[in-house]
């Protein structure tokens, strides 16, 4: 398939998480995201599966973490923050540039770098923890010294509880071929140095 484009919408998440939670015979977290999908993606404006599951989390004071390139958790921040004071909400937003040229480029279905510098502005100042995944950072790209020296006096100014930043890795398959695609496309100089 599309690997920017097809979405299996699970609709029976909130129901599921739900049934798993109620087995739970020890205090536990629950991590919410990957590094290949987002819970927040564009589809959840209308599923609203995220808005559940905070919800359920919330009502039974469970601890959650969040990661997610989007700003739409701003949606859900009521539930979350009151969460946070029940127990703990933890944010964690993945961010590699200050410019948004870039962004568009590589990651054109997340949200815009000033909305999520927002989100995580306004995260932080409800008393949630919020950090910045700072992966993959993009070689002669956005690992650059000026571009880590903007992001990370970005943050401090925001107050983040952590940055990690992190290495692109580009297994053989359909995430390489479309990143590779990608980069031909607005960074063609730049493939003989990515395919070394």
């Amino acid at each position: 398939g599309n690997f920017e484009c097809d979405v299996v919408v699970r609709r029976n998440l909130p129901e599921l998480l739900k049934q798993e939670l109620a087995k739970l015979r020890e205090p536990t977290i629950v991590s919410i995201g990957s590094g290949v999908s987002d819970p927040y993606q564009p589809a959840e404006r209308d599923e609203m599966l995220m808005a559940k599951s905070a919800a359920i989390l919330e009502s039974m004071s469970i601890p959650a973490t969040v990661l997610t390139k989007s700003s739409l958790p701003l949606r859900d921040i009521d539930v979350w923050s009151s969460l946070n004071r029940k127990k703990q909400f933890f944010l964690a937003v993945s961010l590699t540039m200050l410019d948004d040229s870039i962004r568009r480029a590589f990651e054109p279905h997340s949200s815009p770098v000033s909305e999520r510098l927002a989100m995580l502005r306004e995260f932080k100042a409800r008393g949630c923890r919020v950090g910045v995944l700072a992966m993959p950072l993009l070689p002669h790209i956005t690992d650059t010294n000026e571009n880590i020296h903007a992001l990370w006096k970005e943050l401090a100014g925001i107050g983040v509880d952590f940055v990690m930043p992190g290495g692109l890795t580009l297994r053989p398959g359909i995430q390489k071929e479309t990143f590779m695609a990608t980069l031909q496309q607005h960074y063609g100089d730049l493939l003989p140095a990515y395919r070394h």
